[in-house]
């Protein structure tokens, strides 16, 4: 998460109000190297709203593969099914990340 004067740290790791933020799985970078991280979560965020946020994105997929399920993929020019299973990844790969911290934050006992 990037600081507002822009001056974000170079550590993968930033502090926010007494929480350190970690990157989201390599899936959901630009780039496979934790220190080019640009997406991160709380790992400290209450269990609730980690879950939440999963199922918001476990949701996403589903209704994304409803949709896909319905149309002519053979219609669709071979950079659109790269495409679309990027999106996948991602959210996928989001979801996944926010399950593992939630998981963490339970075995904690918060």
């Amino acid at each position: 998460m990037a600081n507002t004067d822009h001056t974000s740290p170079s550590s993968p790791a930033e502090r926010r109000e007494g929480g350190t933020f970690i990157p989201l799985g390599p899936a959901s970078q630009h780039s496979k190297l934790p220190r080019d991280a640009t997406l991160y979560l709380n790992p400290n965020a209450p269990a609730n709203a980690l879950y939440d946020a999963a199922e918001y994105r476990l949701k996403s997929l589903i209704d994304l593969l409803t949709t896909l399920e319905l149309a002519e993929l053979t219609a669709l020019p071979n950079h659109n099914l790269l495409q679309l299973s990027r999106s996948l990844l991602l959210l996928a790969s989001d979801a996944q990340s926010l399950y593992q911290a939630n998981q963490q934050q339970r075995a904690r006992g918060q």
